[in-house]
């Protein structure tokens, strides 16, 4: 059922590289460039990082597969499923974080404005799906490998881990606001993770996660 190269490295490996590759990402966030040509400095550096984190963790996981064939192939009712979770995701996005305004107030920006908008959520939306819903779902999958719920126990878990990475956001807002997000990903973690299980990758997954961060 699951993908030959599940078991290639341990679930503790993917773990702790997980916990390496976020911190890497975080303290890259952290540098701060002035002049007219440091946003775009910055900018850089993102894109470095996040295509170093996105080899390092291909490394580990080797396929954005999860299973050898589709769930989905041959069964009506799995794209019904797929249907519902990404009208969820979409009535989320717009209606939690108001994505089309969020789209509309940055297309009135320059248009440097904008492609550095573009730009960091794209490298976020990359960034986190590939660490969240394929390194740390992997490792979750090996982890629970023994129970019945499996798959769920390794969706909660790795939206769990998800909801927790935004406890980061505690640098720069309140704690109201930061619990606020943390639960908002919790949900949508598990939405994500329904999609990367249902659809056997990470791509329509990427392409929703840079829509909210856009």
């Amino acid at each position: 059922m699951f993908k030959t190269e599940l078991n290639q490295t341990s679930a503790g490996a993917k773990l702790l590289v997980a916990l390496v590759v976020y911190f890497a990402y975080l303290a890259s966030n952290l540098l701060n460039f002035t002049g007219p040509i440091g946003q775009w400095v910055e900018v850089g550096i993102q894109v470095v990082v996040v295509a170093i984190a996105v080899v390092v963790i291909m490394w580990q996981i080797k396929t954005v597969q999860l299973f050898k064939e589709s769930l989905v192939a041959g069964r009506s009712w799995w794209s019904l499923i797929i249907s519902f979770i990404l009208v969820f995701v979409l009535v989320y996005m717009f209606g939690v974080f108001s994505v089309g305004g969020n789209i509309e107030a940055v297309l009135k920006e320059s248009l440097p404005k904008v492609v550095s908008v573009a730009v960091t959520a794209c490298c976020a939306g990359f960034f986190e799906e590939f660490l969240v819903r394929g390194l740390v779902l992997d490792a979750f999958v090996q982890v629970w490998q023994n129970r019945r719920t499996q798959l769920l126990s390794a969706a909660v878990s790795s939206s769990v881990i998800f909801g927790l990475l935004h406890l980061s956001n505690l640098t720069f807002q309140s704690v109201d606001a930061t619990m606020q997000q943390v639960f908002y990903a919790l949900i949508l973690g598990l939405a994500l993770s329904f999609i990367r299980i249902l659809t056997n990758g990470l791509w329509v997954g990427i392409l929703l996660h840079s829509l909210i961060d856009f």
